[in-house]
């Protein structure tokens, strides 16, 4: 299993690339190609490999009713936030302008592991969301009972 972790800051270029930390990169064990997709919440881009993206679509389509119109529009939502990335030879992703814009990422941007996949922040919104949370003991405790 892949395991994400860390908050690692970087720089876009001008061109809108970002390199993928090598802690990262490491863990798509070569893997080039990532799903990009803005995240429910709509703070940040969240990115995993390509088929860990492939099998929690093929576990959805299991639910989704081709005959339903809400859930039909739930999956147009959902894959029309959704773009394919290939990493560079030098471990760069090109985020596109129109993601870059919807989630008003700058030239700073934070990367935050989150176990199987990672989560691309703008560096301003990710600090004050940040100084924002509540204590981590709290909230995972809560998590914990929530599930048992």
């Amino acid at each position: 299993m892949k395991m994400f972790m860390s908050r690692i800051d970087a720089k876009v270029d001008a061109k809108g690339r970002v390199f993928v930390p090598a802690a990262f990169r490491r863990e798509l064990a070569g893997e080039t190609r990532l799903v990009a997709r803005i995240d429910t919440s709509g703070h940040y881009l969240m990115l995993m490999a390509k088929e860990d993206w492939e099998a929690k679509i093929s576990a959805l389509m299991q639910n989704i009713d081709e005959w339903d119109p809400e859930e039909q529009d739930a999956l147009q939502q959902l894959m029309g936030e959704t773009e394919c990335l290939e990493t560079d030879a030098q471990g760069r992703i090109l985020i596109s302008k129109r993601v870059t814009e919807k989630l008003g990422l700058g030239t700073e941007v934070t990367f935050v592991g989150m176990v199987d996949k990672f989560a691309i922040w703008d560096k301003a919104q990710y600090d004050k969301v940040d100084s924002e949370r509540g204590q981590l003991s709290v909230r995972l405790k809560k998590i914990k009972n929530k599930n048992g």
